[in-house]
């Protein structure tokens, strides 16, 4: 797993790494650490009882695990092991999502009904009953604490990849990998202003290049309502 890792790294052009940050900007990152800690004790301590429920609801609503452990990429390309609520029928097939990714890469929509495009396959048999809640609300996203306790990802930040699709990104995608990846992002409070999946990488590196600790609270409060009016997307 370590020469995957290494093998990763290096797909990240050298110029396009982020300098390091300015003395305000270092403020800025320590305190960006410090809320995702608050974040994630917090939900941890409130959101207990909710984390219990929707893992006997997983359970009893489809055979399989409650928790759905998926390898990404994280920052500077290394491998780490997300957690999520399953929302997917166990040994679910990859390739629709493969070929979503494949079709949004080259400019298309995922999917579309009526003339309008999607990022994802629209009704996606992999996906259980229960599973389309939880990804409508957010609440599949909730064991994510775990990754911010470990500091392998943020609040905020680029969506993590998943290691095949970095077989499709074009050489400019891979300045998204030079922070830690995140819950949610600026492209999911700004997913009015995306055609297509250049647009989606262009918000990340927007992200990046214009990062504070104020842009982090602003994106957390505007996620707020995209998850109360269905309009969270991953």
């Amino acid at each position: 797993m370590q020469s995957q890792s290494s093998e990763l790294e290096r797909t990240i052009p050298r110029g396009e790494r982020v300098a390091a940050p300015a003395r305000s900007r270092r403020l800025h990152y320590w305190l960006k650490d410090v809320l995702d800690i608050v974040i994630a004790v917090a939900t941890l301590v409130v959101a207990s009882p909710v984390l219990l429920i929707v893992a006997l609801a997983v359970k009893l609503d489809s055979p399989g695990p409650a928790i759905f452990k998926q390898r990404r990429v994280g920052k500077d390309g290394k491998l780490f092991t997300v957690c999520k609520f399953r929302s997917m029928h166990v040994n679910a097939d990859d390739r629709p999502h493969r070929e979503a990714v494949k079709k949004l890469v080259e400019g298309e929509p995922a999917a579309t009904v009526n003339g309008q495009g999607f990022f994802k396959p629209v009704d996606d048999p992999r996906v259980t009953r229960l599973g389309k809640f939880l990804r409508a609300t957010g609440l599949d996203e909730l064991p994510q604490v775990i990754n911010l306790l470990r500091r392998e990802m943020s609040v905020v930040g680029p969506r993590p990849a998943i290691p095949y699709e970095l077989e499709l990104y074009k050489d400019w995608y891979h300045r998204r990998l030079a922070v830690r990846p995140g819950v949610t992002g600026l492209w999911q409070v700004r997913r009015h202003d995306t055609q297509n999946f250049d647009d989606v990488i262009r918000l990340d590196l927007e992200y990046i290049d214009s990062f504070s600790i104020w842009l982090d609270l602003k994106i957390i409060l505007l996620t707020f309502p995209m998850i109360l009016f269905r309009r969270w997307t991953f």
